[in-house]
C-alpha cells in the first residue's frame, strides 16, 4: 500500500469546522423583495470587534447579498444565496451588509464567526 493522503480522507469542510466557531449571537434580517435592499452593520465577535467571517443563511427564499464599507444596496450582479442555503463570507475590513429577496421577502441570519484556535 502507497503512502500519501487519500481523497476520501480529507474535505474542505472539514478543515472549516475544526477551524470556525460561533462564539456570539448573529442578527436576523429581512430582505425585501425587489430593487430597494435592506441591510445594517456587521455583528460583532464575542470580543467586541468585526469578525474575520460571517456565516449568512437564508429559510425562506432566495437573496442578492453583498458585505461593504459603509451603507449601500444589494444588487443584482451581486452574490445569490439560494433558499435554504448557507455561505461563509471573509469579512475583509466591510462593516455592512445588504440583501434583498428575489421574488419574495426573504427571512435570513448573519452570524459572526470566530477562529477555534
Amino acid at each position: 500500500m502507497g503512502g500519501g493522503i487519500r481523497p476520501s480522507s480529507f474535505s474542505f469542510g472539514d478543515i472549516m469546522t475544526d477551524s470556525l466557531m460561533i462564539g456570539a449571537t448573529g442578527k436576523n434580517f429581512s430582505a425585501p423583495n425587489g430593487s430597494a435592499s435592506a441591510g445594517a452593520t456587521i455583528p460583532t465577535g464575542a470580543d467586541g470587534t468585526n469578525p474575520k467571517y460571517v456565516r449568512v443563511s437564508v429559510s425562506t427564499g432566495a437573496i442578492y447579498f453583498r458585505l461593504s464599507v459603509g451603507a449601500s444596496n444589494a444588487v443584482t450582479t451581486d452574490t445569490i444565496i439560494a433558499v435554504s442555503d448557507s455561505q461563509i463570507f471573509s469579512v475583509s475590513g466591510n462593516t455592512h451588509f445588504s440583501a434583498y429577496g428575489i421574488g419574495a421577502v426573504v427571512v435570513g441570519t448573519i452570524t459572526p464567526l470566530e477562529n477555534a484556535r
